[in-house]
C-alpha cells in the first residue's frame, strides 16, 4: 500500500520537476486595494501604450491578488472596477518576475451613486462539468427546504420514505456543503437537508463526472450545496422568515452573514425550521402458502410527524501573512424528529378476513452533527500554492421506537392476543477525522498541475435492540438484537493536469488511487466484515470551444460506491409484526465507469451519457425470510447496472417580461440480480421533465409556474408509478431596498403520492407499495439584505460578469 502511493507522489513530483525545467515565463503580480481590503473582481490589463489595445489580461481574486504572464517591453498600465477611479500607469517589464506591490484604488462616488446593476441568473444553469440549479431565481423554491429544491432539480430523485438521493437513476449520490464532503450517512444527510431552509442556500451543483481532485465515492456523482456567502467589504448579510401550512404548521427562519475588514473575514450563518407534516404509508404483500393459500397482509399507516432542525455555521478567515492565509470554523445541525403513526393491518386468507390489528407507533429520530475544521492555504512564490486543513467530525443519533399493539376480533370487539409490544433502540456515533494536503502549480496560463494527498478514518459504533413487552415482563429478541464495531479508514493520493492543447480546445487529465480498510465486529462474531482493496480512478475532461455559439465536452470518470453506515450496520424498522426494515451486512462496495458527451448550442445544451456499475447498490430491496413469512426490506447488490441516459435544456425568452426554462431527460436501464434464488432481469426507459416559466409583472411583481414530472421508472426490481407536481409563486420586492415577499404553492394538484409495486412470482414476491408526502402547501417569506449596499452592488456586478472576466484571462 505504501509503496503504492508512495510511487504515485514520487510520479507528480516528477511531472512538476519535468514542467518546471521545460517552461520559463516572466510574470506580473500584486494586490488591489482600497482603504480597507483587497478589492476583488477588478480588471487588471497591459495595454499597448501606441493605440492602447489590449494586450493582456486578468482579474483579481477574493484577497484582489492577480498576476499575469507577459513579454518583455513597455505597456500601459490599467486597473479598473466599477464603483472606484481608474488607475493608470506606465511599466516596463524586463526578463525577470516583477511584484508590483499594493496598488490603491479610491471610491467614486458619483458612480456609486449612479450605478444600478439587474442580473438575475437563470434558474438552471450548465457549465462544463456539472449543471447549477440558482435557488435565489425561484419563487417557488422560498420557505420550502434544500431537499425540496433537489426534489425539482433535474435528473435528481427523493426519496423520503427512505431519506435517500439518486441521481441520473443511480442512487450512489455524495452530498457536499460548500464544496466538503459530508461524512454523516446519507440517509442523515437527506434528513439535514429537510431541514435547512432553502432562502439560506445560493445554488445547487449535480456533478455527474467528478474530476480526480474529488473523492472516487459515489456512482451516481456528487451534490454541492452552496449556502449563501458575500465577498463584500464591511459587514453585510440577510435574513429571512417565514410561515405556512400543509399537513400542519411551518415556521421558520435564517440569517447569514459576513464581516470583512482589513485581513479578517468573519463569516456564518443560521437558520430554524420547525415542519409538522402528514404521511400515508402503504404495504400490501400476498404469499403463497405450501397449502396453497394465499395469505394477505394489508399495512395503512397514518404517519403525523414534527421535526425541529438547527443549521448553524460560524468560521474565520485570516490574512496571516502576504502569501499565507489561515482559517478555522465549525459547523452543527440538530434534528428531532417525533412521530405518531397509526398502522391499521387486516389479515385475510383466500381474501377472507382473518383478523384486524392496530399499532400505535411512537418514533424519535434525534441526531447531532458537529464539524471542526481548520486549515491554512501558503503562496511558494508566484506560481505555487500549497494548502492544508482537517476536520474532525462527530455525528450520534438515537432512534427509540415503541409499538403498541392491540388485537381486534372480525366483529370488531377488543380479543385477547399473543402478541406483546414492542421496544426498539438504535443508538449510532460515529467519529471521522480528515486530513488533507493539495498542491497547485499554475505553470503558465494555460497549464495547472493539482496534486494531492488526503486520509478519511472512520470509527462506528451501532447498537440495536428489540424487546418484546408482555404482562409486565420483557423479553429480548436475540435474532434482532445486535451491537456492532466499524472501522474504516481511506488512504488517497490524486495528480490532475489541466491545460489548452490550442486556444479552443482544454483538456484535464487526472488520476486517483485510494487504498481502503473496512472491518466490522459484532459482540458475538469477529470479522463480520474484513476487507481490504486498492483501486485506481481516471478522469478525462476535453473542452473543445468551436466559437461563441458552439462547443462541446467529452469526459470520462471512475467511481467507487461503498456502503454507507447505515446500509451496513444492522437496524430494525416495524411496519406490522412480519413487515421490517433492516441493514446488510453483506453489501461490497459498486465500482462505475462513467462516460459523459455534451454539446452547446448558445444557452442550449444536449447531454448524453453512459454508465457501467458492477455490484451496483439499491436500497430498500423486498425479499422473504427463511420463514416464509417475514417481508424483509434492505439494501442489495445488484450484479450490474447499464444506464443510457440524454437530457437537454432549453431556455427561450419569449418576451421581456416572459422567459421559459426546460429540461427532458430519457433513461435507458438495464439490471441483472441474483439477490432471490431467481435471477432477475430490468430493462426499461423512463422520461423526466423539469419546466419553469417566470413573468416580470408591473409595480414589481414576478409570477412563476414550476413542474416536474416523470414516467414510471424502476428502483432496483420495484416499478413505481408516473407522478406529476406542480408550483406556483408570486413575488412582491419593495422599494428602496426593504426586502421581498413571496408567497409560493407547492404541490398544487396533489402529485406527491407515489406508488409501486414488486412482482417475481418464482420468489413468492408479490408486494405492492404506496408512499404520499404532504401536498398542498403554502408559505409566505420576507426577505432582506443588510449591510453596506453600496459595495454589495458592485459585487454583484462582478459576479454577474464572470464568464466575461474568465475571457479576459484567457
Amino acid at each position: 500500500m505504501s509503496r503504492i502511493i508512495n510511487f504515485t507522489l514520487l510520479t507528480v513530483c516528477l511531472n512538476v520537476l519535468s514542467i518546471t525545467t521545460l517552461i520559463a515565463q516572466v510574470s506580473l503580480s500584486g494586490v488591489v486595494k482600497d482603504a480597507n481590503a483587497g478589492v476583488s473582481f477588478a480588471n487588471v490589463l497591459l495595454l499597448n501604450p501606441q493605440d492602447s489595445s489590449l494586450v493582456k489580461g486578468a482579474v483579481s481574486d477574493a484577497e484582489g491578488a492577480f498576476k499575469l504572464d507577459a513579454n518583455s517591453g513597455a505597456y500601459l498600465f490599467r486597473i479598473s472596477s466599477i464603483g472606484y477611479k481608474d488607475h493608470f500607469s506606465t511599466i516596463q517589464v524586463k526578463d525577470e518576475n516583477h511584484d508590483l506591490g499594493i496598488i490603491l484604488l479610491t471610491e467614486d462616488a458619483e458612480q456609486l451613486e449612479e450605478v444600478v446593476v439587474v442580473a438575475d441568473k437563470p434558474i438552471f444553469e450548465q457549465r462544463i462539468d456539472r449543471t447549477v440549479i440558482n435557488v435565489q431565481s425561484s419563487i417557488t423554491a422560498s420557505a420550502g427546504s434544500a431537499l425540496d429544491i433537489l426534489e425539482k432539480s433535474p435528473g435528481v430523485t427523493v426519496d423520503r420514505s427512505n431519506y435517500s438521493l439518486a441521481l441520473a437513476g443511480k442512487s450512489g449520490v455524495r452530498v457536499m456543503i460548500n464544496g466538503k464532503i459530508s461524512r454523516m450517512p446519507l440517509s442523515a444527510a437527506v434528513q439535514m437537508l429537510e431541514g435547512m431552509n432553502a432562502d439560506n442556500v445560493e445554488s445547487v451543483e449535480l456533478i455527474t463526472t467528478p474530476p480526480a481532485k474529488y473523492e472516487a465515492e459515489g456512482d451516481a456523482g456528487l451534490i454541492n450545496i452552496v449556502l449563501k456567502q458575500t465577498s463584500d467589504v464591511g459587514t453585510n448579510g440577510s435574513f429571512s422568515l417565514f410561515t405556512g401550512y400543509g399537513g400542519g404548521e411551518k415556521v421558520g427562519g435564517s440569517l447569514n452573514f459576513n464581516h470583512r475588514k482589513k485581513g479578517w473575514n468573519i463569516f456564518g450563518n443560521y437558520s430554524y425550521r420547525l415542519d409538522h407534516t402528514d404521511q400515508l404509508n402503504g404495504n400490501d404483500k400476498i404469499i403463497l402458502t405450501d397449502a396453497g393459500d394465499e395469505n394477505r397482509t394489508s399495512t395503512v399507516s397514518h404517519r403525523d410527524p414534527i421535526t425541529y432542525s438547527h443549521n448553524a455555521q460560524l468560521g474565520f478567515d485570516y490574512q496571516l501573512t502576504k502569501n499565507t492565509l489561515v482559517g478555522a470554523g465549525v459547523t452543527f445541525f440538530d434534528r428531532d424528529w417525533n412521530m405518531d403513526a397509526v398502522n391499521s393491518v387486516d389479515f385475510m386468507v383466500n381474501e377472507n378476513p382473518s383478523y384486524l390489528l392496530t399499532m400505535l407507533n411512537h418514533e424519535v429520530n434525534k441526531s447531532t452533527y458537529f464539524v471542526y475544521n481548520a486549515n491554512a492555504e501558503h503562496k511558494l512564490g508566484e506560481r505555487h500554492t500549497l494548502s492544508a486543513e482537517v476536520d474532525y467530525i462527530t455525528f450520534d443519533s438515537s432512534n427509540p421506537t415503541d409499538y403498541q399493539q392491540n388485537f381486534q376480533d372480525l366483529d370488531g370487539s377488543n380479543g385477547t392476543s399473543n402478541l406483546p409490544d414492542i421496544r426498539s433502540s438504535k443508538e449510532t456515533p460515529l467519529r471521522t477525522l480528515v486530513p488533507r494536503v493539495d498542491y497547485t502549480f499554475q505553470i503558465n496560463e494555460n497549464t495547472k498541475l493539482e496534486a494531492g494527498v488526503k486520509g478519511a478514518f472512520n470509527s462506528l459504533d451501532n447498537s440495536v435492540q428489540v424487546i418484546y413487552v408482555e404482562n409486565g415482563a420483557t423479553t429480548i429478541d436475540p435474532d434482532l438484537t445486535r451491537e456492532v464495531d466499524m472501522t474504516e479508514d481511506i488512504l488517497a493520493a490524486y495528480s490532475s493536469i489541466s491545460f489548452k492543447a490550442t486556444e479552443k480546445l482544454g483538456i484535464n487529465l487526472g488520476l486517483r488511487y485510494e487504498h481502503t480498510t473496512t472491518d466490522l465486529d459484532s459482540r458475538t462474531e469477529q470479522n463480520v466484515v474484513n476487507r481490504e482493496y486498492g483501486q485506481w480512478f481516471p478522469s478525462v475532461f476535453i473542452n473543445k470551444t468551436i466559437n461563441d455559439n458552439h462547443s462541446w465536452v467529452l469526459s470520462y470518470s471512475r467511481r467507487v460506491t461503498r456502503p454507507t453506515f447505515n446500509e451496513i450496520a444492522p437496524f430494525v424498522i416495524f411496519m406490522d409484526p412480519t413487515t421490517f426494515w433492516t441493514g446488510n451486512e453483506a453489501l461490497l462496495p459498486a465500482i462505475t465507469n462513467n462516460f459523459k458527451a455534451e454539446y452547446r448550442w448558445k444557452s442550449t445544451l444536449i447531454s448524453a451519457q453512459y454508465s457501467r456499475d458492477e455490484d451496483a447498490i439499491v436500497g430498500f430491496q423486498p425479499r422473504l425470510a427463511d420463514n416464509g413469512r417475514t417481508q424483509l426490506v434492505s439494501a442489495e447488490n445488484m450484479n450490474y447496472r447499464d444506464n443510457y441516459s440524454g437530457s437537454i435544456t432549453v431556455p427561450i425568452t419569449v418576451t421581456d417580461w416572459w422567459e421559459m426554462q426546460y429540461t427532458v431527460t430519457g433513461i435507458y436501464s438495464i439490471s441483472e440480480t441474483d439477490q432471490l434464488d431467481t435471477p432477475v432481469r430490468v430493462s426499461a426507459f423512463n422520461a423526466r421533465f423539469n419546466g419553469s416559466n417566470t413573468f416580470t409583472l408591473p409595480k414589481n411583481f414576478t409570477f412563476e409556474v414550476s413542474a416536474f414530472m416523470g414516467t414510471p421508472s424502476y428502483f432496483g426490481i420495484s416499478k413505481f408509478q408516473s407522478y406529476a407536481i406542480v408550483n406556483f409563486g408570486l413575488e412582491k420586492k419593495l422599494k428602496d431596498d426593504q426586502g421581498s415577499f413571496k408567497l409560493s404553492l407547492t404541490d398544487a394538484f396533489s402529485g406527491r403520492d407515489f406508488k409501486g409495486e414488486t412482482l417475481v412470482p418464482e420468489e413468492n414476491l408479490n408486494l405492492r407499495r404506496r408512499f404520499r408526502f404532504e401536498n398542498q402547501v403554502f408559505n409566505l417569506t420576507y426577505t432582506r439584505s443588510f449591510g453596506n449596499n453600496k459595495l454589495k452592488k458592485r459585487r454583484n456586478k462582478a459576479a454577474a460578469s464572470q464568464e466575461e472576466q474568465r475571457r479576459i484571462q484567457n
